[in-house]
């Protein structure tokens, strides 16, 4: 069993973009994951233009490091690229690109496998989850003065990009919901390590995604294999404005998500 193919595929509707990782095995199985997809096109620009420099750094650096490996060892490739790539940075489009390597790497062992990747990350906690739609910041120290001050849970986390950065965050008593983006982080694989910072620190886990698709379903997998799971970002958007290739939402029954049952990377 080998990797034999690594693409991406920008899907576009409107201004908005999304940039997926297609991992093709030895055995016919394609896992597919997501790269985080930065901001809308602006005036002039094509509205791929978002996800072009991260499409490269999956298909000139890493997608070479991938083929001819075992998909099944997906910690083994994660370690192996991260360690390849510090010297540009251990955030930024890198990770990102790294998120729909790991992503796709998660789909593929949950097809191969005939089940959901939640069981594959230790299996469900919870019965349902209520989604929400939400903000961002980095200002770490202005966050912990206030939440000493204010009688206001504070929410963030979905710009940090590394473990260290989670840490930092969460040691600083700085949130009441830690926030992370599935996408930016390098996928579910340092994912699971960041959901266990959550619970150390006693801390509600709610991981933030503003898409449909695959980035969507690892955060609902991922979050429903963690005990301090307490939300699911559900993306909102005007009516008439429709994320790329379509994608539908999970079901929500009294504004609730139910855990997957799917093989692989799946929302229902």
């Amino acid at each position: 069993m080998r990797i034999e193919e690594v693409r991406t595929e920008a899907m576009v509707a409107g201004k908005l973009a999304c940039l997926l990782v297609h991992v093709r095995s030895s055995e016919g199985l394609v896992g597919t994951g997501e790269c985080w997809w930065g901001v809308a096109a602006t005036d002039g620009q094509p509205a791929d233009a978002p996800v072009r420099a991260t499409a490269a750094v999956v298909d000139t650096i890493l997608a070479p490091l991938c083929v001819g490996r075992d998909p099944s060892r997906i910690e083994e490739i994660w370690s192996d690229l991260a360690e390849f790539t510090y010297r540009w940075g251990d955030g930024g489009m890198v990770m990102c690109a790294l998120s729909g390597i790991d992503l796709a790497l998660w789909d593929l062992a949950g097809q191969r496998h005939g089940t959901p990747v939640m069981d594959l990350l230790g299996g469900g906690v919870h019965e349902s989850l209520p989604g929400y739609a939400s903000r961002p910041t980095r200002d770490i120290d202005t966050l912990a003065v206030l939440r000493r001050e204010l009688p206001v849970a504070i929410a963030a986390g979905e710009n940090e990009w590394s473990v260290l950065d989670a840490d930092r965050l969460l040691r600083a008593g700085a949130v009441d919901y830690f926030q992370p983006e599935v996408t930016k982080i390098g996928g579910l694989t340092p994912g699971l390590r960041q959901s266990a910072l959550a619970e150390a620190h006693r801390v509600a886990f709610c991981p933030h995604n503003f898409r449909a698709g695959p980035s969507l379903a690892a955060s609902i997998h991922w979050a429903f294999s963690s005990p301090v799971a307490r939300w699911i970002e559900i993306r909102w958007l005007p009516q008439g404005v429709e994320p790329p290739a379509g994608w539908n939402l999970p079901s929500l029954v009294d504004g609730r998500v139910a855990p997957p049952t799917r093989p692989g990377l799946s929302m229902a």
